[in-house]
């Protein structure tokens, strides 16, 4: 999300730089006039003054609450909205599926990343920030609970830090669940994640406050969730 912003951003200087080119250009390089056609303190748009989106379905762009996520890697700033539950959390709606071989889902961290020069990597001022993570489950680890924030669309997404094409991995090798139904319309998406869900289909009751999803883990080798998000 944050590279899509600053493309979009560095996009969008670069169209301001060649408005107020066009308009020096215009008016005889008078830069006084600058301040006359664009004002220091412009009018704020409503929502309804908004364009409609250049790159996004209709549907999910004009929802007035932005997605609900969680981002595991780091480095991450702010709070998520998708949250971990103690499998015997009291607040857990799932607490009685916890067992005691349960292994527990556990938070993963890869090593530093070296995109950097080569002759730089031992310069601790130079050590690259990013660095991939999520939470990780086996087979063993028992039920990962996740509590949803509001969603209107109904939309749900994981996704995995094991590469580009990872999200097969996250198809082949989990059970995920909502609020106890079962999502079995599992898609690869973005190559990266998958879609557990694309809307609701029928009327949601959150009646214990919150919806749930639940995530197990099919294999015995390491599944790894980077993100999760919801609308």
């Amino acid at each position: 999300v944050s590279d899509a912003f600053s493309y979009h951003y560095t996009y969008a200087l670069l169209k301001a730089i060649d408005s107020i080119s066009e308009f020096l250009r215009n008016n005889n390089n008078d830069k006084s006039k600058l301040k006359e056609k664009w004002k220091r303190a412009p009018t704020l748009l409503t929502i309804g003054q908004l364009p409609k989106p250049a790159f996004c379905e209709a549907e999910l762009c004009s929802q007035e609450d932005p997605p609900g996520c969680t981002n595991w890697e780091i480095p991450t700033y702010g709070r998520g909205q998708v949250r971990i539950l103690d499998p015997r959390d009291s607040m857990n709606p799932f607490k009685d599926q916890a067992r005691d071989t349960d292994k527990g889902w556990k938070m993963w961290k890869d090593g530093q990343r070296q995109l950097i020069p080569k002759e730089e990597r031992n310069m601790d001022q130079c050590l690259h920030l990013d660095v991939c993570a999520g939470v990780e489950g086996r087979k063993d680890s028992g039920l990962l609970t996740l509590r949803l924030p509001r969603m209107d669309v109904g939309r749900i997404m994981l996704c995995s830090p094991a590469g580009k094409e990872a999200g097969k991995g996250l198809l082949d090798n989990l059970d995920i669940s909502l609020d106890g139904q079962p999502l079995t319309q599992l898609t690869q998406i973005y190559g990266k994640c998958i879609l557990a869900q694309e809307r609701w289909t029928t009327a949601v009751s959150d009646s214990k406050g919150h919806l749930h999803l639940g995530v197990r883990a099919k294999t015995d080798e390491p599944v790894r969730i980077s993100h999760v998000v919801v609308l």
